[in-house]
């Protein structure tokens, strides 16, 4: 069976009234029709304000693999960018069908609003129901178009009502509720008295305007008349209720939801369709008195609005509703900040979202570390992990996959199959923290507000990160232990050839001197004596002379096996030079060396008769007894060194008499 088709709707983000309503109106309208309604929940690249411009990426994945068409609401997407690079961005994503919201693009089929006219029905309306003669305007950004067509409309008015344009204060602001709240504040320090009527070009900076007066103690529309325009649901539920003018957002909606479907299955739209704006007057011009108990039972598209009672009881139960909704968000970001690592964290995920009412979920973080600042040209890595996936209209065991699954997210938001292909309206926006990309999240949103769920997304981006650093650090931890681990272990190897000697293994004069004086400070610890023994090996010389230094080495190594065999693994053995050699033996007296004289002898005589040499081998001792008088090495070697010399006398002296006497 052939998935349903795709409609994505490009916006700032989804919580703002505007974004909210633009998306009840083509998510009904796609239910309706058996169409899927994919949301990209983003904001202009450009935009001024701190990191928001990470939300921008997660629009990279708006093309025709992902879905059929798409509509953009460019009467925002357009801000903080010029018109010359807009209509760039909108031509690179051909051949993918397109519906522009609120701005006229070439080659683009367009919705617009009768911009003009209803700003000047509102300001006329001030002009002439209100006696309004002194005006503040809160704009937008100056390069939005719809903001362009208002200022004209605006000066038009001040010019057929006779009003000096230079005594009209035009205030900045973004769209937003704070921007409204700041252009009130700069309004208010700057002038000795306040205008007749504040009018803001859109709800949200309106709704700034009043929150401003009602902390500074200005009554609206007692002493200033607030008004906005858009006609957003949270307008009729202020108190005041806000003046504004409606643009028809829910017909918006569903006529470029309409147009949309149409043009990814093949057929023909107009290419400009224009739609009617009507001014909705209310409290905050005065125009329905504060004690009167009207209110609008028919809304501008024939639906049947309740009676204040009915409201009354609705604004309670969502109160009650919200206080639950925000409870679970904090006792949820709680836990959040307590996961260590992003294996901890993923294994978590799926109860806590379904717990928040999401239908179904994909999470997908990238493989790469991704950071950027304003400007930057992102582009998506050929590697992704899907780290959590589930569907509730697929079985439980469905959504556990075995191992690590990666995908190119270049080629498909998620992998094919991890969702079933019923219609579904899924929010996708981008996971960042600070200057990291991290990768995205695609979800349906349950009954929970959808402010909920963005908030949730922000928390759920930081604790993914914060779980990527411990992760991270706990690899460069285990790293680090391994490096030291060899380090160590190559210290140890070197240390053990810096006492080795080379050519026969036994301690050289570094490591003799080490561990030879601590065998005697522990042997006299135990109140126990014992003998360093200084030996070289006879005729060294004539055999290098005339057997070569071959022959040498090995006379050299043979000695040292029958020292080995000789004295006990506890007895330190070493060869500290050329044909010398020097042994700590543990325990035992000078009447001893007798014993170590005649085992040596039998070793080497043993050697001898079955080496096959040419050469024979041969020793001579010296050894002093070490005490607690006399326990230094160095000193003990010396006075050893002494009585080997002695030791090769007397062998010379009786080899001669041999000699003399054969």
């Amino acid at each position: 069976m052939a998935r349903p088709l795709r409609i994505g709707l490009q916006i700032d983000l989804i919580d703002s009234g505007y974004a909210r309503a633009l998306a009840a109106g083509i998510s009904s309208f796609c239910r309706e029709k058996g169409a899927s309604f994919v949301i990209f929940s983003g904001q202009s690249k450009s935009t001024p304000d701190g990191r928001l411009y990470q939300n921008a990426e997660i629009f990279r994945h708006i093309n025709r693999r992902n879905i059929d068409a798409i509509i953009i609401a460019s009467g925002t997407q357009s801000s903080y960018i010029s018109y010359d690079k807009y209509l760039e961005y909108i031509h690179a994503l051909s051949p993918l069908p397109i519906v522009s919201l609120s701005m006229e693009l070439p080659g683009i089929t367009s919705i617009l609003i009768e911009n003009a006219d209803g700003f000047l029905s509102l300001l006329r309306h001030l002009r002439d129901q209100h006696a309004c003669k002194r005006f503040a305007v809160i704009s937008g950004p100056d390069d939005n178009s719809e903001v362009i067509i208002r200022m004209e409309a605006y000066r038009a008015f001040l010019s057929e009502s006779g009003f000096p344009e230079e005594s009209a204060h035009v205030l900045s602001g973004s769209f937003t509720d704070r921007s409204g709240y700041a252009a009130m504040k700069r309004l208010y320090d700057g002038v000795p008295f306040l205008p007749d009527a504040i009018v803001a070009m859109n709800d949200m900076m309106a709704i700034g305007a009043i929150k401003f007066c009602e902390e500074k103690g200005i009554a609206v529309p007692g002493d200033v008349i607030v008004t906005g325009f858009d006609n957003i649901t949270r307008s009729r539920f202020l108190s005041p209720s806000l003046t504004t003018v409606s643009q028809n957002l829910r017909m918006q909606s569903r006529i470029a939801a309409e147009y949309a479907l149409s043009l990814a299955m093949g057929f023909d739209v107009p290419p400009v369709t224009r739609i009617p704006t009507k001014l909705l007057c209310r409290k905050s011009c005065g125009c329905v008195g504060h004690d009167e108990r009207q209110i609008e039972s028919i809304d501008e598209y024939g639906q049947q609005v309740l009676d204040l009672d009915d409201y009354d009881f609705c604004s309670g139960y969502e109160r009650f509703r919200l206080e639950d909704e925000f409870l679970q968000l904090r006792q949820y970001l709680g836990r959040l900040h307590e996961i260590p690592s992003i294996a901890d964290l993923i294994l978590a995920l799926r109860s806590d979202l379904e717990y928040f009412g999401m239908r179904s979920c994909a999470i997908c973080v990238y493989c790469e570390k991704i950071t950027g600042v304003s400007g930057w040209e992102f582009i998506f890595p050929d590697r992704a992990e899907l780290v959590l996936a589930y569907d509730e209209s697929a079985p439980l065991e469905n959504s556990k996959r075995k191992g690590r699954v990666f995908f190119n997210p270049r080629e498909t938001m998620i992998p094919p199959g991890v969702f079933t292909d019923r219609p579904r309206a899924l929010v996708v926006t981008a996971l960042y923290h600070r200057e990291a990309q991290l990768g995205y999240i695609m979800y349906e949103p349950g009954d929970i507000d959808i402010a909920i769920y963005e908030t949730l997304c922000v928390q759920l981006s930081r604790g993914i990160s914060s779980a990527l650093v411990f992760t991270e650090k706990l690899a460069l931890e285990r790293r680090l232990s391994n490096a030291l681990r060899r380090l160590e272990d190559t210290n140890n190897k070197l240390s053990e050839m810096s006492r080795t000697d080379e050519l026969t293994g036994l301690l050289n004069r570094r490591g003799f001197l080490s561990l030879g004086q601590q065998a005697i400070n522990l042997s006299l610890g135990m109140n126990k004596t014992g003998l360093v023994i200084f030996s070289d090996l006879d005729g060294l010389k004539t055999i290098n002379d005339t057997w070569g230094h071959d022959s040498g080495d090995r006379a050299l190594r043979a000695m040292a096996d029958v020292l080995r065999k000789t004295f006990r693994s506890a007895d330190v053995i070493s060869r500290i030079a050329g044909d010398e050699f020097a042994i700590v033996t543990v325990d035992a007296s000078p009447g001893f060396l007798d014993v170590l004289n005649e085992r040596i002898d039998d070793l080497l005589r043993e050697w001898n008769d079955r080496s096959g040499e040419p050469f024979a081998l041969s020793v001579s001792l010296g050894a002093v007894e070490y005490t607690e008088n006399s326990a230094d090495l160095v000193e003990l070697l010396s006075l050893a060194d002494t009585l080997l010399y002695d030791a090769k006398r007397q062998k010379k002296i009786g080899n001669k008499t041999v000699t003399e006497n054969s």
